[in-house]
């Protein structure tokens, strides 16, 4: 007998109706989705296609510049590039906070993607992560009680009603993916564990960010203590 409880009840199995509402439901969502948010100015996300530039044309000094009080908008070192492009001033890029590995994978793309393409690109990419997440999230918690459309509703009106789901939205964060990750791995982890642990290693190496002293200046985080696979 295990002895590792389940991570929750199996939800019971929604019927070919309710599957195809929530199912349309979802779809109709994303289309409006891509048409409210394409196009859209992403302040976190610029601060992604900026160091990446960087790394690309061997200036990796500037990929952690910041500014005065770290969040106030535009790093100075970054002006020149950002009048280059022509982007106004309601156009800010933040600092750059991930670690050095994903400025190197983006810099490949800055090479043939201006900013807006490079996140309508990753808008494309974040809504497939949003509707894995719902529907996975479906699988490893809707209460027995709701049926699947029920569940549907309720993680959209979450993204469009609330704050922190329009600015997931609205900015592009790469949150997303570190959420889409997260949920995979837990739903792998009775599956296949040793997939599990490489997802949710590549969650939380996305999300490691830089720490900050009192006086602003950015230093490499501490390293986390080792673990080890079990």
């Amino acid at each position: 007998m295990s002895l590792t409880p389940p991570l929750t009840a199996a939800p019971a199995r929604p019927s070919q109706v309710d599957r195809a509402v929530g199912y349309a439901l979802l779809v109709l969502w994303l289309v409006w989705a891509w048409g409210e948010f394409q196009g859209a100015w992403a302040n976190d996300l610029a601060a992604l296609w900026f160091a990446g530039h960087f790394h690309a044309s061997g200036q990796p000094e500037l990929i952690y510049a910041a500014p005065p009080l770290f969040f106030g908008g535009t790093p100075p070192a970054w002006e020149g590039l950002h009048t280059a492009l022509g982007l106004a001033p309601d156009q800010p890029a933040y600092p750059y906070i991930y670690p050095p590995l994903w400025a190197g994978l983006a810099a490949p793309l800055t090479r043939v993607l201006a900013p807006q393409a490079f996140f309508d690109l990753v808008l494309a990419v974040h809504l497939a992560m949003i509707a894995g997440s719902i529907l996975l999230a479906e699988r490893l918690a809707r209460p027995a009680f709701l049926p699947f459309a029920g569940f549907i509703i309720w993680a959209l009106l979450v993204l469009t009603q609330t704050a922190p789901g329009f600015a997931l939205l609205s900015l592009n964060q790469p949150t997303i993916t570190v959420t889409f990750f997260t949920l995979l791995a837990i739903w792998l982890i009775r599956r296949a564990p040793a997939c599990a642990g490489a997802v949710l290693a590549l969650a939380a190496a996305i999300k490691l960010t830089r720490s900050c002293s009192p006086r602003f200046s950015c230093r490499p985080a501490a390293r986390a203590p080792s673990s080890r696979w079990c």
